[in-house]
């Protein structure tokens, strides 16, 4: 199993770090005027920390610092020292909070008294680095790691010695690997290497744990060749090197049949298998959870060869072992109840499937209730990273009872609701900024969770342990109880007394009749799920539509791979710069039309194709058309289906030819759709929503200093309702519009990378915007005074202005992927909306207004209207775009959202907006979706206009949030 190799590396990574520390420690740690008893002290807590007696260890380390500060002052070499040494030892005992305050107090103090370049340094950034990766805290890590890895090559380059930079390469590759920055890290995995092999030409366990980690590497880049390469080198050094080590051969044996399987070559993977369990029943005592391992692995192997009954006794006895020795929620555990649920599904029991994997889902939701949203860790993501488990488990719940659809609606709601976790953990970051009470409760929350996985890691290593014994791990899984009560504690504390904060960081899954007591009589609720072929189960979408008095489970056999074509044939139908011009673009094929440039330029409309939109309609939604009729409906998307607002789908099959898209049955004529990021937002937004106490209209904000070379486009010179804008505006102005649309905006721009300020600014300018905001703001009632345009469409101006004042505010802007957005940072891994650049960043300023940085405002807005190109677009691998920027406004108090999925035309931009918030103050009651949806169909009906009727043109914006009437009015 892959995890194996995870894990290893992460125990390598923590030795590599310590061994380094403790090196430098003593090299900084001695001065000709030192007193014996420092530098004995010194030399025992070294002596009990290499015999892995990390208590007597920090009891010496603790005596060395009152030595250092009383004999050399708070601020000395030697009191930096002694930090440091206490801070190994308690990470050596699992108390990671304690260990990193004396790291970074360590660290700080020495940085004062050292030049930069001073190797002692090293040690610090070394140990802390290594103590950050070992929590999954990658991020955190790298920067640390760096500056360790920058000495160490100055120290080599000075005296010749490579051990340090050695083992500095290998800690920061390794933590690249796990930060998925596969080529970065293969790289520096290679140097090291090439050090370790000049260091020691006929061979190390340095080199063999090095090429252990270059196969992971490889394994995770699915360059499964290589990896057993690499593998293969690793089993013959310790063969020569370390025979009598049957453990670690046992494990590299395993490794290596996982890889020769993946590599498609099952007998050889078989052979290692075979050798691998008999060496754990060498190394480890009866039942022992590293003999299950292999178990499971072999096991699964037999399945994929058509041997289940060989397979069977393997796999029942992995389960019982693991349940023996491990915590009852470990993942390891759930490993065993999925590799059982994978036998009995090819048996076709479905009964005994869906038992096994619901076990191993609860297994995930128990660990991911810990998860650490306010340190972004890797711990919260449990969920996250095995979503198939919950999306088999739905495929295999509707083959056993297809009538019970609700305990899959919720097992649904886990599958995709973890797809902002990386938005929502610096949402939860920044939210806690400025409340004393949460931020405490919150660290607390953290360094209990820190103290958890620690302990789990430390259990997992007593288990590995060839002499280990159920006993000795006892007193771990009291401790690991105890924290468990403690974070339970905490969490309802958190969730009694900041509910929007519990609401936004661990979401809870609403059942059917949580929904059903939110629904008005007038809404339906309709949940997508995606799913992918899995064994003998094709790929396929499962549709769940409840309305306050009834339900239905659907099945469609358009499946992940299926609705990724179908909507992006339709998006080459609505999207030229996102389709037509995206990096290998399939939109010929799909469509079967040459389209080009010049097509667009002279205003040819993009060849949506109604029939697709009928055929997609009729496989995900007819089957409800009675449930759903004269319903609002609130959709929670999920996969490809996040990239296509549902408006655009047809509810008749169209008349043969082109017809007239204008009497089209589009499904925006006969239901107003409101989009949810989860189905808990659900409630959230019906419970915590409130009248807008904001006196001030509109607040909006676009046209940001940008240089970028683009053609701007043509800017009416009448809002739309004027009487002279109908004499005056025609088809040529549209045109001409079209035409100067920027081309080379943010999606070629983010496809380079980049990610600084000179950057950001060479977007396209958005003069157009300005013009839009006037018109919406007259819409409004209110004056120019309300907008924020230029060089005033600032992060400072905006986070200075008392937005809580504000009805309506809105962005007219660039927007930014999350996907995009992580090749810019990988702190800034979020969705974003493009400001003004400074002339230099700020933390506070950067021209990037992200996700955490939208959770931290306070807004008391029925509307926020995000008229920017992709804040909407988002695929399964970018769900965080709409979710992300979704969820951080509603918690910083918006009601509802009006967001785009591809570039918007200047003058619909400006009808939908004004006429939506128009319709709503002549008609409030008719609540949000509606009148937007009067909005839309004002531009499809616009006999003037006949342009105006293609869904290019009127679909792109969606209702996100509470698309009802709003409360008390």
């Amino acid at each position: 199993m892959a995890s194996s190799l995870h894990a290893k590396a992460q125990d390598l990574v923590r030795a590599g770090a310590l061994a380094l520390a403790l090196l430098s420690a003593a090299h900084c740690g001695k001065t000709s005027a030192q007193p014996v008893d420092f530098a004995s002290a010194q030399q025992r807590v070294q002596q009990f920390n290499q015999a892995g007696d990390f208590q007597q260890a920090l009891q010496w380390a603790e005596q060395l610092l009152i030595v250092a500060e009383r004999d050399y002052g708070q601020q000395s070499t030697q009191a930096a020292t002694a930090h440091l040494l206490i801070a190994i030892q308690t990470q050596g005992l699992g108390r990671l909070p304690a260990a990193e305050d004396h790291y970074r107090r360590g660290l700080a103090i020495q940085e004062r008294l050292v030049p930069a370049e001073d190797l002692s340094l090293a040690s610090f950034l070394g140990g802390l680095g290594g103590m950050l990766y070992g929590q999954g805290r990658y991020e955190d890590a790298e920067p640390f790691m760096r500056k360790s890895l920058r000495l160490q090559e100055l120290y080599a380059r000075q005296t010749g010695n490579e051990t340090g930079l050695g083992v500095a390469l290998y800690m920061l590759g390794t933590n690249y690997t796990s930060m998925l920055r596969l080529d970065d890290a293969y790289r520096l995995l290679e140097r090291a290497l090439t050090v370790f092999e000049h260091i020691a030409p006929q061979g190390s366990l340095q080199i063999a744990f090095v090429l252990n980690n270059l196969a992971t590497n490889r394994q995770i880049a699915n360059d499964y060749r290589a990896a057993v390469g690499f593998q293969q080198r690793t089993l013959e050094l310790f063969q020569r090197l370390a025979p009598d080590n049957v453990a670690g051969l046992a494990k590299i044996n395993n490794n290596l049949g996982f890889l020769f399987d993946k590599s498609g070559e099952p007998g050889k993977a078989a052979d290692h298998y075979r050798r691998a369990i008999a060496q754990l029943r060498q190394a480890f005592p009866d039942g022992h959870p590293d003999i299950a391992t292999g178990n499971v692995n072999y096991g699964l192997l037999l399945l994929n060869l058509g041997r289940p009954r060989e397979a069977e006794p393997l796999l029942t006895s992995a389960l019982a072992m693991r349940r023996r020795w491990l915590p009852a929620d470990h993942p390891e555990i759930a490993l065993a109840h999925g590799a059982l649920a994978d036998l009995w599904l090819r048996e076709g029991n479905w009964a005994r499937t869906v038992a096994e994997l619901r076990a191993s889902a609860d297994i995930y939701i128990a660990r991911a209730a810990r998860q650490d949203a306010g340190r972004g860790s890797a711990a919260g993501n449990d969920i996250g990273q095995n979503t198939l488990v919950f999306k088999e488990l739905v495929k295999a719940m509707h083959r056993a009872a297809p009538s019970e659809a609700g305990p899959a609606f919720v097992m649904a709601q886990h599958a995709t609701g973890s797809s902002a976790a990386a938005s929502l953990a610096q949402m939860a970051t920044r939210s806690v900024k400025g409340d004393a009470g949460l931020a405490r409760i919150v660290r607390t929350r953290q360094d209990l969770v820190a103290q958890w996985h620690a302990l789990d890691r430390q259990l997992v290593g007593t288990m590995s342990n060839p002499v280990a014994s159920e006993a000795a791990s006892e007193p771990i899984r009291q401790q690991l109880a105890s924290l468990d009560g403690r974070i339970a504690e905490l969490d309802r504390d958190l969730a009694a007394r900041f509910p929007e904060y519990a609401a936004l960081t661990s979401p809870a899954p609403l059942t059917i009749e949580d929904v059903r007591a939110d629904l008005h009589a007038d809404e339906a609720l309709v949940q997508v799920l995606d799913t992918p072929r899995y064994a003998s189960m094709p790929e396929e979408t499962f549709v769940w539509v409840v309305t306050r008095t009834s339900q239905r489970w659907l099945r469609s056999q358009l499946g992940s791979a299926a609705l990724a074509r179908e909507v992006a044939a339709l998006r080459c139908g609505l999207d030229y710069v996102g389709a037509w011009l995206a990096e290998g673009s399939q939109c010929a094929q799909l469509t079967g039309v040459d389209y080009t440039r010049a097509d667009y330029e002279a205003g040819r409309p993009l060849p949506f194709d109604v029939k697709r939109a009928h055929a997609l309609y009729a496989a995900l939604l007819a089957g409800a058309e009675d449930l759903m009729k004269d319903k609002q409906l609130l959709v929670v998307p999920s996969g490809p289906l996040t990239k296509l607002p549902l408006h655009v789908l047809v509810t008749a099959a169209p008349a043969s030819g082109k017809g007239n898209l204008r009497e089209t049955a589009w499904l925006a004529r006969t239901h107003a759709l409101t989009v949810l990021p989860a189905v808990s937002s659900l409630k959230a937004l019906r419970r915590n929503a409130r009248p807008s106490a904001a006196r001030e209209p509109f607040l909006g904000l676009g046209d940001p200093v940008l240089s970028g070379s683009c053609v701007p486009p043509a800017i009416p010179a009448h809002c739309p309702g004027d009487r002279i804008d109908v004499a005056t505006v025609s088809d040529d102005a549209h045109q001409a519009n079209r035409s100067a649309s920027p081309l080379s905006g943010t999606a070629s721009y983010f496809r380079n990378g980049l990610a600084d300020v000179a950057a950001v600014r060479q977007l396209c300018p958005l003069p157009e915007t300005a013009h839009e905001l006037k018109c919406v703001a007259r819409s409004l009632g209110a004056s120019d005074d309300s907008l924020r345009l230029g060089g005033l469409m600032t992060e400072t101006v905006l986070k200075r202005t008392p937005l809580e004042r504000y009805r309506v505010i809105h962005f007219a802007t660039h927007g930014i992927l999350a996907g995009e957005m992580a090749r810019l940072s990988a702190a800034k891994a979020e969705p974003a909306l493009v400001m003004t650049p400074p002339s230099s960043p700020t933390e506070d300023d950067d021209g990037l207004l992200t996700a955490s940085e939208v959770a931290a405002l306070k807004l008391d807005a029925d509307w926020v209207v995000m008229s920017a190109c992709n804040t909407a677009a988002a695929g399964s691998e970018d769900a965080e775009a709409l979710s992300g920027l979704a969820r951080a406004f509603f918690y910083a108090g918006a009601r509802a959202l009006l967001v785009s999925h591809w570039p918007v035309d200047s003058y619909a931009a400006t009808v939908l907006t004004s006429e939506t918030f128009a319709e709503l103050r002549s008609h409030p009651d008719i609540g949000r979706s509606r009148s937007f949806q009067r909005a839309m169909l004002s531009l499809i009906d616009d006999k003037r206009r006949p342009w105006a009727a293609h869904p290019s043109v009127w679909a792109p914006f969606v209702v996100v949030g509470e698309g009802a009437a709003p409360a008390g009015r």
